[in-house]
C-alpha cells in the first residue's frame, strides 16, 4: 500500500532541515513558555549488524511557527545509561505554495542495541521564546536470524520519489513522511510502510507474499 507517483510540486510539505549554522540552546528555561511537541515512533531492523533502528517522528502546527531557525535537544537513556545526547540545529523549510498539511515535520533516526529506551525531545524556539517538549519509550527487541519477522507499521501522509532530506529516505522511496497522530480523517488518503525480513526466494527467484489489512472505524469523525 505505497504509492510513489506523487511529486513535490503537487504535494509540498513544510519540514525541519538540519542546518550546519548551529545555535546553542538556552542555559535554562527561565522566561520560556512551554509547549507540546507531537511525537511518534517506529522500530526497524538496522542495516548495521545486531543493532535496531529507532525512528522518531515529530511535528508542530505551522500556525505556531513564525521563525526560521530552531534547536532540538535529544536525550535517550538505555540499559547502559545515556545512549544519545545531541543538540541539532534546524532551519524551517516552507513551500512557496500552500501545503495540504498544516504541520511542519521533523525526523531523527538512531541505531541502538536491543534494550529498553526512554527519549526526551526539546525543541527550542528562541525567537518566540517557547520550548516544545515530548517524551516516549520503547523496547527494542532483537530480530532473530533466519526468521521471517516484520518491522512496526509506519502510517504516512506521503510516500514518493522526491528527495528533500536524508532523514525521510527509506531505500528507493526518497521521501516518507510519517502521519501526525494516529487517526485519519474520513475520505483522506494515507500510506502504509513496513519491512519484512529474511524472506526466502522461490525457484524463479521471486518472493511470494500474502498480506491482510484491516481498517476499523471508531467514530463518525475518523478512522483508527
Amino acid at each position: 500500500m505505497v504509492w510513489s507517483g506523487v511529486s513535490d510540486s503537487r504535494y509540498p510539505l513544510a519540514y525541519f532541515h538540519e542546518d550546519s549554522l548551529g545555535m546553542k540552546p538556552p542555559l535554562d528555561a527561565e522566561g520560556y513558555s512551554q509547549g507540546s511537541l507531537g511525537l511518534r515512533q517506529v522500530r526497524f531492523r538496522s542495516t548495521q549488524e545486531d543493532l535496531m533502528r529507532w525512528e522518531l517522528y515529530w511535528w508542530l502546527p505551522l500556525s505556531r511557527l513564525r521563525g526560521e531557525r530552531y534547536i532540538l535537544v535529544v536525550e535517550i537513556d538505555g540499559p547502559q545509561g545515556r545512549a544519545v545526547a545531541k543538540t541539532l540545529a534546524y532551519r524551517l523549510i516552507k513551500p512557496q505554495e500552500a501545503s495540504p498539511q498544516p504541520y511542519a515535520f521533523g525526523q531523527i533516526n538512531y541505531d541502538l542495541r536491543p534494550g529498553f529506551y526512554r527519549a526526551t525531545l526539546r525543541l527550542w524556539d528562541r525567537e518566540e521564546r517557547i520550548c516544545y517538549r515530548a517524551h516516549t519509550a520503547t523496547e527494542l527487541l532483537a530480530y532473530r536470524r533466519n526468521v521471517q519477522e516484520s518491522s512496526d507499521v509506519e502510517l504516512a501522509v506521503l510516500s514518493d520519489t522526491t528527495y528533500v532530506a536524508p532523514q525521510f529516505r527509506k531505500g528507493d522511496y526518497r521521501r516518507i513522511v510519517a502521519m501526525p497522530g494516529e487517526t485519519v480523517d474520513q475520505f483522506q488518503p494515507f500510506f502504509v510502510y513496513y519491512e519484512i525480513y529474511n524472506l526466502t526466494l522461490s525457484r524463479d527467484s521471486c518472493h511470494y507474499l500474502s498480506l491482510e489489512h484491516q481498517i476499523s472505524s471508531t467514530d463518525p469523525q475518523g478512522l483508527t
